[in-house]
């Protein structure tokens, strides 16, 4: 399957129906993949695409005919991807096409987690508080957010699978879900001490050594 005809599936399913074609989506994504590589908020990749004659030929965007999209229509863009559950679709193929090219290799991961503070404020438009969040406390500090569960290459260090979950989640009780099961090795911080010992890794993870940091 070609990388044109993989764009095409990921199309939202409202638009396959309406016969359109990808184009829109796959420029949307590009400025979204933009955001997520260089850690940008929606704002700084609006600058960013302004600023860079790379990035704009990286989302096909030719300012003799065009303008750069908005914050208000990234941010919008976003939404309608978590709204069909596509982040994790995209990924999954951005990931194929990057083991076609010899880009990702599958022998080593390297598993971690980090927090995502939010408000916990209720005083806000809705006067709630988002339910799959939680409070945590690290060290002598609290937070309240989620937590992202990340699992990598161990070469090139390019992402290949992203969890979310409450912030009071342990990092262990995600460690199956961050393994792609053809790994030989894994590398991890103290905080997955055991995670060899539970039923779910187990289950779905061929016996191989997790180095921990430091050792």
């Amino acid at each position: 399957m070609g990388a044109a005809e993989r764009r095409d599936r990921a199309l939202l399913p409202q638009e396959r129906q309406a016969g359109q074609t990808a184009d829109w989506a796959g420029a949307d994504a590009a400025h979204v993949l933009c955001a997520a590589v260089y850690g940008l908020a929606d704002e700084a990749v609006e600058d960013a695409l302004y600023d860079s004659q790379a990035l704009r030929d990286f989302c096909s965007i030719n300012l003799a005919r065009e303008s750069v999209p908005d914050a208000t229509t990234l941010m919008g863009f976003r939404h309608l991807l978590e709204a069909n559950e596509l982040p994790q679709a995209i990924l999954k193929e951005v990931n194929s096409l990057l083991k076609e090219r010899g880009l990702l290799m599958t022998r080593g991961t390297l598993i971690d987690a980090t927090l995502i503070a939010a408000p916990s404020s209720t005083k806000n438009k809705e006067c709630w508080r988002d339910p799959s969040m939680h409070q945590t406390k690290k060290g002598s500090q609290c937070y309240f957010g989620i937590k992202a569960h990340i699992g990598a290459d161990d070469e090139s260090g390019l992402v290949h699978i992203v969890a979310s979950a409450a912030a009071n989640v342990s990092d262990i009780s995600q460690t199956a879900e961050l393994l792609h099961g053809e790994e030989i090795r894994v590398g991890a911080d103290a905080g997955y001490v055991g995670a060899v010992k539970r039923e779910e890794v187990k289950k779905n993870w061929r016996a191989c050594p997790m180095r921990f940091a430091g050792t």
